[in-house]
């Protein structure tokens, strides 16, 4: 998982590869559009600073705005931001080239 090597808690040669670890510290993460987490990931998430918003609460506010909360939440307009997109989350009727597509996810 990319983000396990960002926050360095992933393979050890992927995490040194940018120097010194974490590349981006937990805190300074959020994680957009999260469906599907096997129960090793939630306990992980359970204990983790990480922000989340799932992919249910981003159909409900709508994309747009899910977005904009998303980003003030993260003071985007106050400093850089990295964009990881994790491309399962898009429902595999729309996008099935995926490793683990699964039907539900957010639309194009």
């Amino acid at each position: 998982m990319v983000v396990a090597h960002i926050i360095g808690k992933g393979a050890p040669e992927l995490v040194r590869f940018w120097g010194e670890p974490p590349l981006v510290r937990e805190p300074d993460v959020t994680l957009f559009g999260l469906e599907r987490i096997d129960a090793p990931e939630q306990e992980f998430l359970n204990r983790s600073p990480m922000r989340r918003m799932a992919a249910a609460d981003v159909k409900a506010k709508g994309a747009e705005q899910a977005a904009r909360t998303t980003l003030t939440q993260m003071h985007a307009d106050a400093r850089q931001v990295v964009l990881h997109l994790d491309t399962d989350v898009i429902a595999q009727e729309e996008f099935p080239g995926v490793n683990v597509p699964g039907s539900g996810g957010l639309s194009f």
